[in-house]
């Protein structure tokens, strides 16, 4: 979290950075196996919702890294920032995202980026760069 949590002093505001710093947090843990898509979803809108630091704490205190700061990686030069989305999705739309999903042998996440960016791009399927790596049966990592 922040120096104030770290401190002990929960009833501190979270602000933004706060929230994402546990939100990568617990999506790194989910990418290691460590919480299923139910946890992470809760988990996720908890700290969205969160007010204070001490609302916080809580949501990472059983992850390896739970008391740990999370840095966000650096942008590379020229392949540009990323940005967070919260999408929510009609449950009969969610369910089909993730059925095209997995035919692709893709996250959801990674699919959604997929079909917004062949959606812009005029069709064009975009590539994967260097930065992605297999676990198990999902494919994770950066696409263009």
């Amino acid at each position: 979290m922040s120096t104030s949590a770290s401190s002990g002093d929960g009833s501190i505001r979270a602000g933004n950075a706060d929230r994402e710093r546990v939100v990568a947090q617990l999506n790194a843990a989910f990418s290691e196996g460590r919480l299923d898509v139910a946890e992470l979803d809760e988990r996720v809108a908890a700290a969205y919702a969160a007010k204070t630091l001490g609302e916080l704490v809580p949501l990472t205190a059983d992850l390896p890294a739970g008391q740990q700061t999370v840095a966000f990686p650096p942008a590379d030069g020229d392949e540009g920032g990323t940005a967070r989305v919260n999408l929510r999705l009609p449950a009969h739309l969610k369910a089909r995202a993730e059925e095209a999903a997995s035919q692709e042998g893709l996250s959801v996440n990674a699919w959604l980026v997929r079909a917004v960016s062949a959606a812009v791009d005029g069709g064009t399927r975009p590539r994967a760069t260097g930065r992605t790596r297999t676990v198990g049966q999902s494919f994770t990592g950066w696409v263009r």
